[in-house]
């Protein structure tokens, strides 16, 4: 198991060129891989959403979206995106976006090679039940790929360097059922993003 953690202060910034938002790119696979312009296998961002625009194609990849903060989305003026729930689509079909509310929007997104990878989005919570906010260890069971925990609120540790809301846990993990222990003090909640290599 490998696990890195991916700072909110690291991530590349990029403005859109239509000027209605602007992207923060959390991680790309392959590691190192340039965007736009390389080849990639997955590509996880969280984007700010200001204004109503057309999101970029991309054939051969699928799309999984959330809400993460404001109102919503409306997509193609049908799909409604309420926060917190995840929505898969493909790459290459032109989508536009309207803002619910006319609220700024963050999202939380991945691409990823559809014939190449799966890949799934959940929101986890785990409690703290101490009431005098007492560090207690957790573990969780982990398959075999790579994890990505986006944290959404609270706060963990892990080798004791403090994960705090936005920031990015990534694990690979190279056997099947592995175990992640971490510290919380108090109750959290985070984005939980599983990508796996598909045999071809």
């Amino acid at each position: 198991m490998r696990v890195e953690i991916l700072k909110k202060s690291s991530y590349r910034r990029m403005l859109w060129g239509n000027g209605l938002g602007e992207t923060e790119q959390i991680h790309i696979y392959p590691t190192g891989s340039v965007f736009p312009g390389d080849s990639f296998l997955w590509r996880l961002s969280s984007a700010t959403v200001t204004g109503s625009n057309e999101f970029s194609n991309f054939p051969e990849y699928d799309r999984i979206l959330v809400v993460w903060k404001g109102r919503g989305l409306k997509l193609n003026d049908r799909v409604q995106m309420q926060p917190f729930k995840p929505y898969t689509f493909p790459g290459e079909i032109q989508t536009r976006c309207e803002l619910i509310g006319n609220e700024h929007v963050v999202d939380l997104g991945i691409i990823f090679r559809r014939e190449l990878v799966h890949a799934s989005m959940t929101i986890e919570s785990i409690s703290n039940r101490s009431e005098d906010n007492i560090l207690l260890s957790h573990v969780i069971p982990l398959a075999k790929g790579h994890h990505y925990l986006v944290l959404i609120s609270g706060k963990f540790s892990i080798k004791n360097d403090d994960i705090h809301p936005g920031d990015t846990l990534l694990v690979e993990v190279n056997k099947e059922n592995d175990r992640l222990k971490f510290e919380i003090c108090e109750s959290i909640t985070f984005f939980h993003l599983f990508l796996q290599s598909v045999a071809i």
